[in-house]
């Protein structure tokens, strides 16, 4: 609260001195923008002390110029008033940053810098009406442009030091040219108000704008407000531009100097706003790309960006530890180039996918090490920047490997496929077992279509003669040897197309699809005689030797014949084979032979 109001206090009695040129209203009136400015840099509990030390200065202030209470009151009611108005309606900011970004700083403007003063200047007309000499309208006038230029200037400028931002200056890496280009701001002003030979009050705006361009936002404040107080000292002396023809009276060097004010701030802020803006996105430019190399080189995969030829641009250090190249190894070459041959295409058509169509792709191929050995890797690719004469600029390409991944899921893939395989292969014979047959012989008899609805299915059951009395006579080692052989034999008997299988004990099945009978008794022929011509001595068995006896059955494939009916037949078929004599085959309703 002290310091409020010894700030109010000062500002008012040094805007005293202004009063010489015009003898009422100041061209630029401080006060009100640097209380305005405390006021918002303050914590909200402290604001309210911060008004109070304010108001109490404003009246000491006009108490001390002798002023009346009525007037001192009037003018400290109206003071207050512009500067509740201007809290009201101005944006909530507590920095000078914060205050130059587009929405707030229209939002100061329209409510600190015209609605606010052109409010108190209507109240102060209508309570201080005598007091002033000018036309009414004209004293608005003056009042309006006077206080809202000190809100333009003085709110944000004194915001610089209540919010701390003018330490920025002194430990920014810009400082030494920030402190050169003041002392041109300065030179230049004092330069152009000491003479009033010329009228070049207006090569001020160059270093002004020089200054904005390059400096911090402190440093635009400090050369705006130090041009002012060079301009007003020097008109105020009675020398510069604004005693010349056509400025014949205090009033209209008034305006001309606010207009220079305006000018100046014209100049100055939006220069340093775009500058400002400029910066903050090449810093999130450059932050981006920071951001993007720390993930990338972090990153478990081999992060590239290509051209949009394929030509590699950028490769993250992973490919050193990934594929054995160092990245200057990489940089100019083709990414194709690493792809095995047999993969080559498909990396292709996923780039060019990716282009025409601007969108994403992830594709697996094997890619070439350093030692020239290959490995399986998955990439990822997608666009990196669209600018208007190309569907994007560049690509982002990583590459993670995945061998061990595909040599497990290949060797599971195996194994799952090897398992599925024991799951219906007899493990003594290497014959499909009983529970495929089943499921094939079902699949065949029940197929129905225009190209299957006559088809024959034939069915052979083939047995061993005797062959428990071949176990008994020789061991059962000798007897599993002896399937092995007999299975072996007559799996080389029946066509690919059929289905052999062991279908329990020393009895085997054939399923013979779209075969005529006539065939099926020549395979079933081909079967007996294979195991005959191979000589297994059978001591027991009238030939001195292994012989099988077959049994043949037929049935239309889609006419509802059962699984069971035609296994009853092949099995009487083979029934009939053995009471005849054995090492025979006989067809269901038919004679053995």
């Amino acid at each position: 609260m002290v310091l409020a109001a010894s700030l109010a206090c000062l500002l008012c009695l040094g805007s005293a001195t202004l009063k010489a040129m015009s003898g009422e209203i100041v061209p630029i009136w401080m006060a009100n923008g640097a209380l305005l400015a405390q006021t918002l840099a303050a914590k909200r509990p402290r604001r309210y002390f911060v008004l109070l030390g304010g108001t109490l200065g404003f009246l000491g202030a006009n108490l001390w110029q002798g002023e009346s209470l009525y007037v001192t009151c009037s003018f400290t009611g109206v003071d207050m008033l512009e500067i509740g108005v201007a809290l009201l309606f101005a944006p909530r900011v507590s920095t000078a940053s914060e205050l130059i970004q587009p929405g707030p700083c229209v939002r100061f403007v329209a409510a600190a810098v015209l609605l606010a003063p052109t409010l108190s200047g209507v109240v102060a007309m209508c309570l201080l009406e005598g007091w002033f000499s000018t036309h009414s309208f004209s004293s608005l006038r003056d009042w309006a442009i006077s206080d809202g230029l000190g809100m333009a200037i003085f709110t944000p400028a004194a915001l610089v030091f209540f919010s701390g931002e003018l330490r920025q200056l002194w430990q920014s890496n810009r400082r030494n040219r920030t402190f050169a280009l003041l002392a041109l701001v300065g030179l230049v002003t004092a330069l152009v108000f000491s003479q009033v030979l010329y009228r070049s009050m207006y090569w001020i705006l160059p270093p002004i704008a020089l200054l904005a361009l390059e400096a911090d936002l402190a440093g635009v404040f400090i050369g705006v407000l130090l041009c002012i107080a060079i301009a007003l000292a020097l008109t105020m002396h009675g020398t510069g531009p604004l005693w010349m023809p056509p400025y014949r009276t205090s009033h209209e060097r008034i305006l001309s100097l606010q207009l220079f004010v305006l000018a100046a701030l014209g100049i100055a802020f939006p220069i340093h706003a775009l500058q400002a803006q400029r910066q903050r996105l090449l810093d999130l430019l450059r932050d981006s790309e920071r951001r993007y190399r720390t993930l990338a080189e972090n990153s478990d995969d081999v992060v590239m960006q290509l051209s949009l030829n394929g030509t590699i641009k950028y490769v993250s250090p992973r490919a050193k530890l990934k594929l054995g190249y160092m990245p200057h190894e990489l940089i100019g070459t083709g990414v194709v180039d690493l792809v095995h041959p047999g993969d080559r295409s498909a990396v292709e058509r996923a780039i060019d996918t990716v282009q025409q169509e601007k969108s994403e792709a992830a594709i697996r191929y094997r890619t070439r090490r350093s030692d020239g050995t290959y490995i399986w890797v998955q990439s990822f690719l997608s666009a990196v920047l669209e600018i208007p004469e190309h569907a994007f600029d560049a690509l982002a390409f990583t590459i993670r490997d995945i061998n061990a991944k595909m040599l497990e899921d290949q060797r599971r893939d195996a194994m799952h496929l090897e398992l599925e395989r024991l799951a219906y292969v007899d493990g003594l014979s290497g014959l499909y077992n009983r529970r495929h047959f089943d499921i094939e012989l079902e699949r065949c008899l029940s197929s129905h279509s225009p190209s299957s609805q006559s088809a024959t299915v034939v069915l052979l059951l083939v047995d061993i003669d005797n062959f428990k009395t071949y176990n008994d006579c020789h061991g059962h080692q000798a007897g599993d040897d002896c399937l092995r052989r007999v299975a072996s034999a007559i799996a080389l008997s029946v066509p690919s197309t059929g289905v052999t299988a062991r279908y329990g004990g020393e009895e085997f099945g054939i399923i013979l699809a779209a075969s005529g009978q006539s065939e099926a008794q020549v395979i079933a022929e081909r079967v007996r005689t294979s195991v005959e011509a191979l000589a297994i001595p059978h001591a027991t068995s009238s030939g001195g030797i292994v012989t099988v006896s077959v049994g043949l059955a037929a049935a239309a494939s889609g006419t509802g014949v059962s699984v069971r009916k035609l296994v009853a037949e092949a099995d009487s078929a083979l029934y009939q084979a053995k009471r005849l004599g054995r090492n025979q085959t006989a067809s269901h309703g038919q004679t053995a032979h």
